[in-house]
């Protein structure tokens, strides 16, 4: 029960304290809500928050997260958190429960930003107003500054490594060397390279051992190296390890023994394997092949989906950066933080992923302040384009965001087929997609969820050659403002909450009131990387969300509103990142 706002003056006075009297002072201090820290960590592009709290009994409250640039006036504003008042998630304790947690997107690289967050509650709000924390998101280039040692063979190679000091550069000339251990750490102040010849040139065998490149220190900057064929893995970085660039490397043939055993000695076969509680990893602008895994004797005993290798991998990771990679050949998944894992603070972005058997993007698990964004997928053999699931109930715990990713699919691979895999999924907001399965055969699902959610769909793009949505609720999903039609005759949408199809839009519309400001027509796309021209429907049918598509973000909108799907109208193909040179668009 709570005081009237109507009433004024000495009449609210003591209406307040009859009714603090009759409810007790503990439940009115248990409905208020007490702030508690903002806690920041950032990325290139993206900042994560999550803002503390206690109290706020009856789950009322609500917060506001804005951001600007040390030394702006204007604030501008991040898209609202999530709350998460769970104490336990499938009976285990929560340990990210009582925050508001949420991502600032499309910051700038290298740059110093205050955040605040402001709490309301109609119960009252107890303490320090807004809470404002800094910080600096990360750069590109860190410290070296030392000298460089060259090396032509496997004996200049193992002494460098055994000697070089913090700051120091390995050039390995163009040869060939055999695999190595990287193990002595440079610092925050004067990072270790190893490096390649600019034009590939230095090449890492992984023939007869594990990996071609083991990475077993920190503060290691990994560059421009070519890997030749690896037995196994590519290059593996050990549990524990912090601040690592990965970049620039081609891996030529991961998984190159995987015909010998595809089910158990190499089912785990990655090209670059991100190890258990390791932090500051950034994986970019590496191009990862495996003609090996193209052989049908690597999925022996197996479906397609269910095969050896990943192309990029982490197990429990808090923050990660997989960026501007190229994936192609049949890895079970292309980029894939797989098995439940554990991820805080992650962006997987700007990715060009093909020719993968089962997920393009996958991200299971924790999914704390993950960002799969700016992907192109191209679902050749696939099951699916991005996968949101993790099997254990314990773990979803969000924000997951999925946005300005393209998906174009045009697989016969019978098993799987569905663009987005969230059975079930943490949080999670998905804006701004584009999906093409029209070409799919057999017919793919578009959007699959069922747990607890919220899911907030909107502004996205979709044809689908099968339903549009599969097993979600009034309860945990929100749809509108997305642009869908299906190609076959399948149901619109099957089993809402639990029991109802419906076999059109708008049956579905009618019978759920989600949609309100959908469409269901053609979007009229002018190429396979799923832009859209003048004449689109989708042109300015988007609704505006803060910090994805406003004026003042990466991501301006241009006409009367936001256009729906991954691209807006007038997006230059040089801006859209292009398919692999050897893809086949069927």
């Amino acid at each position: 029960m709570k005081p009237r706002r109507i009433l004024c003056g000495m009449r609210v006075v003591v209406l307040f304290i009859a009714l603090m009297y009759f409810k007790g002072p503990a439940v009115a201090e248990a409905q208020s809500l007490t702030p508690g820290s903002v806690d920041l960590s950032s990325t290139f592009e993206a900042i994560s928050v999550r803002a503390h709290f206690s109290g706020d009994s009856n789950a009322n409250a609500t917060a506001t997260i804005k951001f600007r640039k040390s030394g702006e006036v204007v604030w501008h504003d991040a898209y609202p958190p999530m709350i998460d008042r769970r104490a336990t998630i499938g009976g285990v304790a929560n340990p990210y429960a009582f925050e508001a947690r949420g991502s600032i997107v499309g910051v700038t690289a290298n740059t110093a930003y205050e955040v605040q967050v402001t709490w309301a509650d109609a119960d009252g709000v107890s303490g320090a107003q807004p809470g404002v924390a800094t910080v600096t998101t990360l750069s590109y280039t860190p410290p070296t500054g030392g000298s460089t040692i060259t090396v032509s063979d496997n004996p200049s190679l193992a002494s460098a490594l055994s000697s070089v000091n913090p700051g120091q550069t390995i050039h390995l000339n163009p040869g060939t060397y055999n695999a190595f251990t990287i193990s002595r750490s440079g610092n925050a102040g004067a990072w270790i390279t190893i490096e390649g010849a600019a034009g590939g040139e230095s090449v890492v065998s992984g023939a007869g051992v594990g990996q071609n490149i083991t990475v077993d220190a920190n503060f290691i900057i990994l560059q421009k190296v070519t890997l030749s064929a690896s037995d196994f893995h590519g290059i593996g970085i050990t549990s524990g390890r912090h601040h690592l660039f990965i970049q620039d490397n081609t891996l030529q043939n991961v998984s190159a023994l995987c015909a010998n055993d595809p089910r158990v000695t190499h089912y785990g076969d990655t090209g670059i394997l991100v190890g258990n509680n390791t932090n500051n990893i950034y994986v970019l602008r590496n191009t990862i092949h495996s003609p090996a895994l193209n052989n049908p004797a690597c999925v022996s005993g197996g479906a397609p989906w269910d095969g050896p290798g990943t192309g990029i991998g982490w197990t429990n990771v808090t923050t990660l950066v997989v960026k501007d990679n190229t994936v192609t050949d049949a890895f079970r998944d292309a980029i894939s933080g797989d098995d439940d894992t554990q991820g805080v603070n992650v962006d997987v972005t700007g990715n060009t992923v093909s020719d993968f058997v089962d997920d393009g993007i996958e991200s299971k698990g924790s999914n704390v302040n993950t960002r799969l964004w700016g992907n192109t997928i191209i679902a050749n053999k696939a099951d699916s384009c991005i996968a949101a699931n993790t099997n254990a109930p314990t773990v979803p715990y969000g924000p997951l965001y999925i946005f300005r990713n393209s998906c174009r699919v045009t697989t016969t691979n019978p098993h799987g087929t569905t663009a987005y895999k969230i059975i079930p999924g943490a949080p999670m907001y998905i804006f701004h997609n584009s999906v093409d399965s029209s070409l799919a055969n057999p017919r793919w699902d578009n959007y699959v969820m069922s747990g607890n959610g919220p899911f907030v769909v909107l502004n996205n793009i979709a044809v689908s050659s099968g339903s549009m949505i599969g097993q979600g609720s009034a309860s945990t999903s929100i749809f509108d403002y997305n642009l869908g039609v299906v190609t076959t005759g399948a149901d619109y949408a099957y089993q809402w909450n639990g029991t109802t199809n419906y076999s059109t839009f708008a049956a579905f519309r009618i019978g759920t009131g989600q949609e309100p400001h959908g469409l269901n027509v053609a979007p009229l796309f002018i190429d396979t990387a799923l832009r859209i021209g003048g004449t689109s429907p989708a042109l300015d049918k988007g609704v505006i969300l803060p910090n994805f598509n406003t004026l003042d973000s990466a991501w301006p909108y241009s006409g009367s509103a936001p256009d729906i799907g991954a691209f807006e109208f007038g997006t230059p193909a040089a801006l859209v990142p292009s398919a692999p040179t050897n893809l086949r668009l069927q």
